[in-house]
């Protein structure tokens, strides 16, 4: 039982059980945000400049999604919401969500 507990406290695993849609840092983007094609929704980019984008909430069947990034430019700032400064679409990244596997049929045992 000590065993187990020991190796339980020495190995500790972070599971993330959705897919993530990820990109190559960029240093230039360190504080920028990320825009997903057909959300409102702006997003932070990671610490290092990349994109992770979730894609549990995806629905079955197959999805394309495109990116942008878009710097706050609070120079010229006024009341309300920043004004964002938007780089250029990302090409088509496209992603199929399979469907739950169907159930086992007539289980018995074999003699």
């Amino acid at each position: 039982m000590k065993i187990l507990l020991v190796l339980i406290l020495l190995f500790p695993t972070i599971v993330f059980a959705s897919p993530f849609i990820i990109s190559d840092p960029d240093p230039d983007c360190v504080t920028c945000w990320y825009e997903v094609d057909g959300e409102i929704l702006k997003r932070p980019t990671e610490a290092d400049g990349s994109i992770k984008y979730d894609l549990s909430g995806q629905s079955v069947g197959q999805k394309s999604y495109q990116f942008r990034y878009g710097v706050v430019w609070t120079a010229d700032a006024m009341e309300g919401e920043a004004p964002v400064v938007y780089g250029d679409w990302s090409p088509p990244f496209s992603v199929t969500r399979p469907a739950k596997p169907g159930v086992p049929g007539n289980p018995k045992l074999k003699p």
